[in-house]
C-alpha cells in the first residue's frame, strides 16, 4: 500500500483526536467572536429568591450564526451585574458557548433586597448584549382574603406583607392555576379569580419565584365559561395567554389526549411546565399523574390506511429482524464530524487554489489506478491507490490495491447496479441533482480499508461508509475533486480493524449509499448551485438523508424485493421507536452533537409527515433545493408558522395510536399521517409504539416536567359532570420563557 500521511491540516482547522465520542470542530480559545452571530436570552430571567443564596436557575444565553441560526461554539461570553445590591457573585464571570451554542452563569445575591440587573456579552463585540433582571425578596405573607366565597372570573383582593410592588411578579395560585393580578402595592394585591375553575373549594397563596406564602381557602362557583368539543374537534392553549386556563367536558364523560408542548427553536433549550387540572367538588388528593398504560392498549387494532397516490406501499412480508449496528450510532457521530468540517472548510476555501484533482471528462478504464486521499479519524489523510473494477451507467468503482479480500465480481455487480438502479433515479428524482466537477457523469464508490479503521475497535457499531463535501472544493488541498463515497470493504479476519464479512457489507454498503448521495445531492443542491451562506440545520439534513433510505426501500418494496427493502427502512423504524420510548426526552431539532438516535428517528418521521401533508415527493425537493435554514426553510415550503405545524405533527405522532385503537375519529386533516401507516411501520419495523401517555382519569393533577425545544409530552385525561379546569404553566405555576413557545394541545377522543 502507497501511504503517505500528512503531518499537518488545512489552516485554522482543528483536528480530531478521538472517534468516540467524536469532538467537534471549535474556534481555538485565543480566537475573536466572529461577527457573524447573535445573542438571545434563553432561561433565568425575572428569578426571585431569598438575600445571600444562589438563584434556583441559571442565567443561560445562545450564541447563533446571524446567516443560519445555527449554533455558534467556542465564544466566550463575559457577565456582568450592571446594577444591584452589593455583594453579589456571578459564577463564572466568563463562560463559553457549548457545541449547543449555549452559555450559563449562575448568580448569588447579595445580602439585600432589591433589584439586579445581569448583563451578558459576547467578548470583544459588547453591544451584543442581553440584559437580566433577579429580585432579591422576603417570603410573601397571605393574611386575609376580602370574601370568603366568589364567582370565578370575580376579582378579589388579597392583604398580606412582602408582595411585589409590581404587581405582575406577584403569581397568586388558586390550588395551582394561577389568577390575574390586576393591580397591587407590597401589602395589597387585586387578583381575578380564574374564570376556568369548577365549582368548589381552592387554595390561595402568593408566590414570588420559589418563595411561597401559606394558604387561605377560599369557596368558588363556576361561571357559564365551559369548552365543550365536538368528537374529534381540538383547541389549543398557550402557556403565555391570559389568562391560561380553560374548562373543558361537561354532561356526560368525556375523554381528552393532552399533549403539552414546547415548539421553541433554540436547540438544547429545556423549558419546565406544569400542567394541572382541578375537578369540581371537594378537593382530594393530587395526582402526579402515573405510566400505567392506558386501558385497551393490548386489544386488536384497527388498521386505518388514507389512499392516496402511493397507498400501494404498504409492507409485505414477515417482522423486520434489525440487524446488529444497524443504527449506526457511530455512523452519525462520524457525519457530524464530516459537516461541521465541510462547513469550516467552506469558509476557508480560496479561489484559484486547486490541487489534487483529475482531467475533467477523464473516464477511466477498467483496470486502471488512481489516488485518492481519504479522511481519517485523526483528522488527517490516508492516501491511498485504488483499482477501477467496474464501470456502470452512474458509477465507478474503486477497490483500493490494499484491501486483503477483494469483491467478488458478483458483489461488484450487485453495488454498482443497485446505484444505477434504484439508489440513483430515486434520490435524484426526489432531492434534485448532483454535481459533476471531474465531468466523468458518474459517481465513484471507493471501496477502502480506510474506512473500516474509522470504526471503533472492538464495537459492534461501525461505520459503513461516508461522503466528504471537502471533494467538491477542489481548489483546497486535499480534495479528490470530484464525487466520491467511501465504503468498507469486507475482512473476515478483522486485519484493518473489527471483522467484517462481506454478507455484513453487501447489507449494509447500499442503505448508507442511499444516504449519503442525499447528503452530495444537498450539497450541490444548496452549497454549489444557490451558494447557500451557511450549511442546513443537522436535524433537518439527517431527516432529509434518513428519508432518502425510506424512499429507496419503498420501491424495492414495490417491486417485490422485500428483504432488500427492509435493509434500507428497518434502521429508520428502529430510531422511531427509540423516539416514541419517551418523546418528551426527544428534540426534534436535536439537543447536542450529532443528534441521537432517538433525535434522527424523530426528524424521519417529521419529514415523513411533511410528505403526506403535501401530498407529494415534490417537498423533498424544496427543503433540499433552498440557502433557507431549519424551522425557516420548513415555514417557507409548508406556508404555516412553525409553532403550528410542529405542535399538530407532535399531536399527531399519538393521534395514530388512537385511531387505530378507536378507528375513524372526525380529528383535522393536518393531525394524521397521509399515506403511511405508523402503527403498522413501527410494529413490522420497530417493535411496536412503546410509549403510554399518563393518564388523569379522576381527582384533581398536577404533573411538572422539563421539556426540551420542540418536545412534547402526553397525556389522556376524562371529565365528568361539571368539567375539568386546565391550566399549563411555568414551574409551580409560575411564568414561561417566551422562547419556550409552551403550549397545550387538546383533542377530544369520546
Amino acid at each position: 500500500m502507497r501511504l503517505r500521511v500528512r503531518r499537518r491540516v488545512l489552516p485554522g482547522l482543528a483536528v480530531l483526536i478521538a472517534l468516540t465520542p467524536i469532538t467537534c470542530l471549535r474556534r481555538g480559545p485565543a480566537e475573536p467572536a466572529p461577527t457573524e452571530v447573535t445573542l438571545a436570552g434563553v432561561t433565568g430571567d425575572g428569578q426571585f429568591g431569598p438575600p445571600s443564596q444562589f438563584l434556583i436557575d441559571s442565567l443561560t444565553v445562545a450564541v447563533r450564526t446571524e446567516d443560519g441560526d445555527l449554533p455558534a461554539d467556542g465564544i466566550f461570553i463575559d457577565w456582568e451585574i450592571v446594577s444591584g445590591p452589593v455583594g453579589a457573585q456571578l459564577t463564572p464571570p466568563t463562560s463559553v458557548s457549548d457545541s449547543t451554542g449555549l452559555a450559563r452563569a449562575r448568580l448569588r445575591l447579595g445580602g439585600d433586597l432589591g433589584r439586579y440587573v445581569i448583563r451578558a456579552s459576547i467578548r470583544d463585540q459588547s453591544e451584543k448584549s442581553v440584559d437580566f433582571e433577579a429580585w432579591a425578596v422576603l417570603p410573601p405573607t397571605l393574611l386575609a382574603l376580602s370574601a370568603a366565597a366568589v364567582q370565578a372570573g370575580e376579582v378579589i383582593t388579597l392583604d398580606g406583607t412582602n408582595f411585589s410592588s409590581i404587581a405582575g411578579h406577584n403569581v397568586v395560585l388558586f390550588s395551582g392555576i394561577p389568577g390575574w393580578v390586576i393591580a397591587g402595592d407590597a401589602i395589597r394585591l387585586d387578583v381575578m379569580v380564574p374564570a376556568c375553575l369548577p365549582t368548589r373549594s381552592v387554595d390561595v397563596s402568593v408566590q414570588l419565584g420559589g418563595e411561597t406564602s401559606t394558604s387561605l381557602p377560599l369557596s368558588v362557583t363556576a361561571s357559564a365559561g365551559v369548552l365543550n368539543l365536538a368528537l374529534g374537534a381540538d383547541t389549543t392553549l398557550s402557556a403565555q395567554d391570559v389568562p391560561s386556563c380553560l374548562r373543558v367536558g361537561s354532561g356526560a364523560p368525556q375523554e381528552f389526549l393532552a399533549v403539552v408542548q414546547s415548539a421553541g427553536t433554540i436547540g438544547a433549550a429545556r423549558f419546565d411546565y406544569t400542567f394541572t387540572g382541578l375537578r369540581p367538588g371537594v378537593p382530594g388528593p393530587v395526582a402526579v399523574g402515573s405510566n400505567r398504560a392506558r386501558r385497551g392498549l393490548g386489544e386488536a387494532r384497527v388498521k386505518r390506511r388514507v389512499a392516496g397516490p402511493r397507498a400501494a406501499r404498504g409492507r409485505q412480508g414477515d417482522a423486520i429482524a434489525v440487524a446488529t449496528g444497524s443504527l449506526q450510532k457511530a455512523q452519525a457521530e462520524w457525519e457530524l464530524f464530516l459537516r461541521e468540517r465541510e462547513e469550516v472548510l467552506r469558509v476557508a476555501a480560496s479561489p484559484g487554489r486547486k490541487t489534487n484533482r483529475r482531467a475533467p471528462g477523464a473516464v477511466p478504464a477498467v483496470g486502471d489506478l488512481s489516488d485518492f486521499e481519504v479522511l481519517r479519524a485523526d483528522g488527517e489523510f490516508d492516501r491511498v491507490t485504488a483499482r477501477v473494477r467496474m464501470i456502470s451507467e452512474r458509477a465507478i468503482l474503486y477497490e483500493d490495491t490494499t484491501a486483503a479480500f477483494g469483491l467478488s465480481q458478483a458483489d461488484v455487480e450487485l453495488f454498482t447496479g443497485l446505484f444505477d438502479d434504484p439508489i440513483y433515479p430515486v434520490d435524484t428524482g426526489a432531492f434534485g441533482s448532483p454535481s459533476d466537477l471531474d465531468g466523468n457523469g458518474r459517481i465513484i464508490i471507493l471501496f477502502t480499508p480506510s474506512v473500516n479503521r474509522l470504526s471503533p475497535p472492538g464495537s459492534s457499531d461501525f461505520i459503513g461508509g461516508f461522503f466528504f463535501g471537502l471533494d467538491l472544493m477542489p481548489e483546497l488541498e486535499h480534495s479528490n475533486g470530484g464525487e466520491v463515497f467511501y465504503v468498507l470493504v469486507p475482512d473476515p479476519t478483522g486485519a484493518f480493524g473489527n471483522v467484517r464479512d462481506a454478507e455484513m457489507v453487501r447489507s449494509t454498503v447500499p442503505p448508507v449509499l442511499a444516504h449519503e448521495f442525499q447528503h452530495m445531492i444537498h450539497h450541490n443542491e444548496r452549497i454549489i448551485q444557490r451558494g447557500a451562506a451557511n450549511r442546513e440545520a443537522l436535524w433537518l439534513s439527517e431527516g432529509l438523508a434518513h428519508m432518502a433510505e425510506d424512499l429507496v426501500g419503498e420501491e424495492l418494496r414495490r417491486r417485490g424485493r422485500v428483504a432488500e427493502a427492509d435493509d434500507y427502512q428497518s434502521g429508520n423504524r428502529k430510531r422511531a421507536s427509540l423516539f416514541l420510548t419517551e418523546p418528551s426526552e426527544v428534540s426534534l431539532i436535536i439537543a447536542a452533537g450529532q443528534g441521537s438516535l432517538a433525535e434522527r428517528g424523530s426528524a424521519w418521521l417529521f419529514v415523513e409527515y411533511l410528505r403526506g401533508q403535501t401530498g407529494t415527493d415534490g417537498v423533498l425537493r424544496l427543503l433540499t433545493g433552498t440557502t433557507a435554514t431549519g424551522t425557516a426553510n420548513v415555514e417557507a415550503v409548508m406556508g404555516r408558522a412553525w409553532p403550528e405545524l410542529f405542535s399538530d405533527w407532535s399531536t399527531a405522532l399519538e393521534l395514530e395510536r388512537q385511531v387505530s385503537l378507536r378507528g375513524h375519529l372526525p380529528v383535522r386533516i393536518e393531525l394524521l399521517f397521509l399515506d403511511f401507516d405508523l402503527m403498522e411501520a413501527l410494529e413490522t419495523g420497530g417493535g411496536g409504539f412503546p410509549s403510554t401517555p399518563t393518564v388523569h382519569d379522576s381527582g384533581d393533577f398536577m404533573s411538572q416536567g422539563r421539556l426540551w425545544s420542540a418536545s412534547g409530552a402526553y397525556f389522556l385525561i376524562e371529565t365528568t359532570d361539571g368539567g375539568l379546569a386546565l391550566d399549563l404553566s411555568g414551574l409551580g405555576g409560575g411564568p414561561v420563557s417566551p422562547n419556550s413557545e409552551l403550549r397545550l394541545r387538546l383533542v377530544r377522543l369520546f
